[in-house]
């Protein structure tokens, strides 16, 4: 399955171990596809270096993040 969100699209994030980053809007800067994770054993996910404008919030699973609504 490919990836769910591009690089250079905006998201907001859905989920966050820091309550205070949920409902931020990010640009993807970077996409990776995991088949391992040393907590989780083998998996299949995308994760997205998100970038708030000002620095690199780091990696994000793809269930943490949704897609900002595009203008009509």
């Amino acid at each position: 399955m490919g990836a769910k969100f591009k690089v250079g699209e905006k998201v907001r994030i859905y989920n966050h171990p820091d309550k205070s980053e949920i409902g931020k809007e990010v640009e993807i800067i970077n996409a990776y596809h995991s088949d391992f994770s040393p907590q989780k054993g083998y998996v299949d996910e995308w994760l997205y270096n998100v970038w708030d404008g000002t620095k690199s919030l780091g990696w994000a699973p793809e269930c943490d993040l949704k897609l900002l609504n595009k203008p009509s």
